[in-house]
């Protein structure tokens, strides 16, 4: 009866970015298979969620952690790739250097929240890195890369998101070498000294399978 009492259950709420999809959605059988008492409410945004303000349980978030009413726990890194498709380098060739990036078609996200464009970290020798005009720009990471899989041209994307496309040769990476320091994503939630059984079984569920070690 007590180990009952304390199995993880109800409702939890929890914002991930649009593309968190590909991330969790396999996972989700197995979560559930796990904690069937726990009921998942998932909202996919890319805006940044109040968390306190709009309930929240847990976050999935990319960055530094600056809102001092949240805790936060690593989950893992990912990097940002260069990316087009072999049908788009036969037609315009591969970049040898970042500045090459100027004569390209280059499909760039832009933030939903502040409508800027997402800076192209680049590792470049020596002043800032290229941030090459956008020959089409959109808030949906989904959308960029379809587009570079269509071959409209090359986009800076974050390797978990075209994992599938890269296996199977609908894109290929480019300047590698040149890419900067990872990413990294965390699970967040709203401080506090007793976190439900609930939040914690989930916030270690995503620790050990969200971005597997590869």
């Amino acid at each position: 009866m007590a180990h009952s009492a304390a199995a993880p259950r109800g409702r939890l709420k929890v914002s991930l970015p649009l593309i968190g999809h590909r991330m969790l959605s396999p996972l989700l059988p197995e979560f559930h298979a796990r904690y069937p008492e726990i009921s998942l409410e998932l909202d996919f945004s890319d805006r940044m969620v109040d968390l306190v303000a709009e309930g929240v349980d847990v976050a999935v978030r990319s960055g530094e952690l600056d809102d001092s009413r949240l805790q936060a726990r690593l989950l893992g890194p990912f990097r940002f790739a260069l990316v087009g498709s072999p049908d788009y380098f036969r037609r315009r060739g591969e970049p040898k250097r970042p500045d090459d990036l100027q004569a390209h078609a280059c499909l760039r996200y832009r933030f939903p929240y502040n409508g800027q464009l997402q800076p192209w970290a680049l590792r470049v020798p020596a002043g800032s890195p290229p941030q090459p005009n956008a020959f089409l720009s959109c808030n949906s990471i989904e959308a960029l890369a379809a587009a570079a899989s269509d071959g409209l041209g090359i986009a800076w994307l974050p390797d978990f998101a075209v994992r599938r496309e890269l296996a199977d040769g609908r894109l290929r990476p480019v300047l590698e070498d040149c890419a900067a320091e990872p990413g990294k994503f965390s699970a967040v939630w709203p401080a506090s000294r007793h976190l439900p059984p609930k939040q914690r079984v989930f916030i270690d569920f995503l620790a050990e399978n969200l971005l597997p070690t590869r």
